[in-house]
């Protein structure tokens, strides 16, 4: 099928707000054949098979979800409700469903845009689904804090259907999503306790949970490797946010970057767990960098005008 690629946002204006739709690019993992796949998008998000991209957009007066191959070619509309979903629709292992947030609940659709499905209901917030491994549970984030509130936001894991819905963590400050492991046994996520932010680890049934992280600071946004053996996070003393990995058991950090990384949206791993995509404030713009594992091989692979964010690497091109 072919090597992989990176998806990212662009904006063009370069102020770093990143208010409404940005550019969606996408180019080859050194950086080269960088192409704009579509004018006016947010978040990208690759298929399984790496043939297609979904995304949200503003084309007929609200946001809906959007699909197009991974060349930007055969666009589709998918979602014709009149409340907004601003986040790209999250596919399923088996790339025949896709997951996403709309208002304050979560939905489910087929691929083709047939058949949706509302799971939640209620006057919380439920934000960030994504599938386990084995495509049978969401897991998502329940913010009972009020809009672009993280106090009180809590895990919930539920069954595809719906059903089975159940709280994972207590009512406590929650730092963006939970994420599987590759095999779906544990999730990682992290909580603000103490004053300060740290990463978390926990069984899929909210069992044995255990602090891998801890000291002054923000370390959060963890994101487990493709092969299961490691966790990448941002994190750091305040005001110093950096691209960290430690193994899966918390032993052995290791900070990556030497400028701040970010803004507040995960990294992405490569599928072969060697490297990481992360967005980075260099030269007076974002630009999407690489770094090795090992914290070897830093490179910028956009450098160009304007603010490039949200790195996000498929699994292979398709074709």
């Amino acid at each position: 099928m072919g090597s992989s690629q990176i998806a990212f946002m662009r904006d063009p204006d370069g102020d770093g707000q990143f208010v409404g739709d940005t550019q969606l690019w996408v180019m080859n993992t050194d950086g080269s054949g960088q192409r704009q796949l579509t004018p006016a998008a947010r978040f990208g998000s690759w298929s399984p098979d790496g043939r297609m991209i979904a995304f949200s957009s503003v084309r007929r007066g609200n946001r809906d979800i959007y699909v197009m191959r991974s060349d930007g070619s055969h666009e589709r509309r998918l979602t014709r409700s009149a409340a907004d979903e601003w986040s790209a629709a999250l596919w399923s292992p088996s790339g025949q469903k896709l997951a996403f947030a709309r208002n304050s609940d979560v939905y489910v659709m087929n691929a083709d845009g047939s058949g949706e499905h509302k799971l939640t209901s209620g006057p919380a917030r439920d934000l960030a689904p994504s599938w386990s491994p084995d495509g049978r549970k969401l897991l998502f984030r329940r913010d009972h804090g009020g809009l672009r509130s993280l106090e009180l936001a809590q895990l919930y894991v539920m069954n595809a259907d719906g059903s089975g819905l159940r709280a994972l963590t207590p009512e406590w400050d929650l730092h963006g999503a939970g994420s599987w492991s590759p095999d779906g046994r544990k999730i990682v996520f992290s909580r603000s306790r103490d004053g300060n932010s740290d990463v978390y680890a926990m069984n899929a049934d909210g069992t044995g949970v255990r602090r891998l992280t801890s000291g002054s600071g923000m370390d959060y946004i963890p994101v487990w490797s493709p092969d299961g053996r490691r966790i990448a996070f941002l994190g750091g003393p305040f005001g110093e946010r950096e691209v960290w990995v430690m193994n899966a058991n918390g032993s052995v950090k290791r900070k990556l970057t030497r400028r701040e990384a970010g803004p507040d949206i995960p990294v992405s791993w490569s599928p072969d767990s060697r490297t990481i995509a992360y967005s980075s404030w260099r030269d007076g713009n974002w630009e999407i960098y690489e770094v090795n594992a090992d914290g070897q091989g830093l490179r910028n692979l956009t450098q160009k005008p304007g603010d490039d964010i949200a790195p996000s690497w498929s699994a292979r091109r398709g074709s």
